[in-house]
């Protein structure tokens, strides 16, 4: 291809100038959907030998993909579509990177304005189009040569700034769409110009980050040190907070505290408490009355998000407790409107400047006997948990507890939402583990959970185990047609308790005339022909011993495939309501 032909098209001239100012400001990972429309952009990324491209069919899984690589490195993921209804796809993790605070970049070609409401095919008005969801937008107009380069670069780097969630950049292009010998010519100063803004190295705008600010944690720091019982509670960080050093800052901080400690299951933190009181099951009816009786008076939060919900509706619902709430994240984190006091930090800065302002003082409980009850009674439900678990047959906490104990150290673990994650979020945790816990659990959707973790396994490198349900496979099985790009070996744990169990467990089970088949989805497909279609090796098991062995095979070999567990929902539901019937002697 003739480099020089490109600059004789304004929409590549254009094209080139964003994607340029884009790996100028590090971002240099795309996540291509075919088209005609972004041909340009297409042309532009074609040329650049510093952008990572990678091609994705399906604009839904592209997206989650690209999520998936941003959860992993904290940079954003750049999206790159057609016009029309192809940008709408994006939309579901438009949402979950919108509340998680999770950056990526939309590029969507568009139909010049005169086309716009004037039933032009595959045409639509996409200014604005995903709304509040957005948190930045550049509307640009059709490439022109009389529109200054610089405001154009500007923008793009003032709109990659400091981003925190998604921003959308729409860009409607004239034909032609590639290069055109037929063509009028551009200027030649034009073209001088725009060669003389790509050979620089750095953006044409660099914003410079300010200092941490300090945090006033004086009140913040009487209360805590002068609270008889507390709880920590650690929930889901942010990316920045989401390392080895700061993990580490946490677990020290808690053997300073001394508090019994619950480690939210998205926190990558259930295994690292070592020595602590770490309690794990917060939904179950005798948990919630064990917490009760202990009664803590101050709650410390890092983080947010917490899986389990009778923490939000019973345990910080009582104003005799303090909840002081620790994140990084902006806008209300608080569902219960509980927070007395929020302190917008990183869990590493606040621990710093509270380590400041305790100087010399006493931290930690005081009311041991409270204690040693709460360590006693939660001991009794664990081990009741367990005789109420039959260990010779598979349930969800089975499956949780197996895999959970048998996967190596430093790898990742993406938790599909609804039953999965609460059962290992109900895991009682015994021994130490250092994992990277991954899940969409912003909104908590279970659409492409599968291209989540595959762009999480491509950011980091690390290789990941994803659990999820049928339903979830099957909401995102096109996911499986780029799974071999991905050269991080990704071991998917299908759990196939024919669709839409969790239903099962809420009042809508006790209607089953009216659940079935819209809410509760019964189905009768397996998955072999689907892992064959891909070209991925694959096994199903269906009992305990079978699974550790075949999981543990996977890990051996290293390399992708897929593993079913057919699980009876019957007898899953059975061990479900035998654990929730336990009580506790007071």
């Amino acid at each position: 291809m003739d480099k020089e032909a490109l600059f004789q098209n304004i929409n590549i001239v254009w094209s080139m100038l964003i994607i340029e100012e884009l790996l100028k400001n590090k971002i240099d990972n795309f996540f291509v959907s075919p088209g005609n429309r972004n041909v340009p952009l297409i042309f532009a990324l074609s040329s650049s030998s510093k952008a990572v491209k990678s091609s994705c069919i399906d604009e839904r899984a592209s997206a989650c993909r690209a999520l998936g690589y941003a959860r992993a490195t904290g940079k954003p993921g750049v999206l790159v579509c057609t016009s029309g209804t192809a940008l709408s796809n994006y939309y579901p993790a438009v949402i979950e990177a919108y509340r998680d605070e999770v950056p990526m970049i939309i590029i969507s070609a568009d139909r010049p304005l005169e086309l716009i409401n004037s039933d032009a095919n595959q045409t639509i008005n996409q200014k604005n189009i995903y709304g509040d969801f957005c948190r930045q937008f550049l509307d640009l107009p059709n490439p022109c040569t009389n529109y200054p380069v610089k405001a154009l670069l500007s923008k793009v780097d003032h709109l990659v700034h400091d981003l925190k969630g998604p921003a959308h950049i729409n860009c409607p292009f004239r034909e032609p769409l590639t290069p055109d010998p037929q063509a009028p010519t551009l200027p030649d100063d034009y073209i001088k110009e725009v060669k003389g803004f790509l050979g620089n190295k750095n953006p044409y705008t660099a914003y410079c980050s300010t200092l941490s600010r300090s945090v006033d944690l004086a009140e913040v720091t009487e209360i805590i040190s002068n609270t008889r019982r507390g709880m920590l509670v650690v929930g889901r960080l942010q990316y920045a907070e989401d390392k080895i050093e700061v993990k580490k800052e946490i677990c020290r901080f808690a053997a300073q505290l001394g508090w019994p400690v619950h480690a939210d299951i998205t926190s990558s933190l259930r295994g690292e408490f070592e020595g602590l009181e770490v309690f794990s099951n917060m939904d179950h009816q005798v948990a919630v009355q064990n917490i009760e009786r202990y009664n803590p008076e101050t709650i410390l939060q890092l983080g947010t998000g917490i899986v389990s919900k009778q923490y939000y509706q019973t345990i910080i619902n009582s104003d005799a407790r303090t909840l002081i709430q620790v994140t990084l994240k902006s806008g209300l984190r608080d569902p219960a409107h509980r927070a007395g006091f929020i302190v917008q930090a990183g869990a590493d800065e606040f621990i710093s400047e509270y380590q400041k302002n305790i100087k010399n003082q006493k931290t930690g409980r005081t009311d041991e006997p409270a204690f040693t009850k709460l360590k006693q009674k939660n001991q009794q439900l664990e081990d009741a948990l367990f005789q109420k678990t039959p260990q010779d047959c598979l349930s969800m906490p089975v499956i949780a507890e197996t895999i959970f104990q048998t996967i190596p150290d430093n790898e990742a673990l993406f938790l599909g939402n609804s039953l999965t994650i609460r059962a290992f979020d109900a895991l009682a945790v015994k021994l130490q583990k250092q994992l990277s816990i991954v899940t969409n659990r912003g909104v908590s959707g279970i659409e492409g959970n599968l291209s989540t973790s595959i762009g999480y396994a491509q950011g980091s490198g690390n290789p990941t185990t994803a659990v999820i349900g049928d339903i979830t496979f099957l909401h995102d099985m096109n996911a499986l047609s780029f799974i071999h790009e991905c050269r991080t070996p990704i071991i998917i744990i299908v759990i196939n308790n024919q669709g839409g169990r969790i239903f099962d467990r809420l009042p809508i089970g006790n209607f089953p005339e009216v659940a079935v088949p819209c809410v509760i989805t019964p189905h009768n497909n397996n998955f072999k022909n689907i892992a064959g279609q891909f070209n991925i090796p694959y096994t199903d098991v269906a009992l305990p011993a079978d699974l550790l062995s075949e999981y543990k095979k996977a890990l051996k070999n290293n390399q992708t495939c897929m593993i079913e567990i057919h699980l009876s929902p019957e007898l899953d539901l059975d061990v479900h309501n035998a654990r929730k019937a336990i009580t506790l002697e007071k």
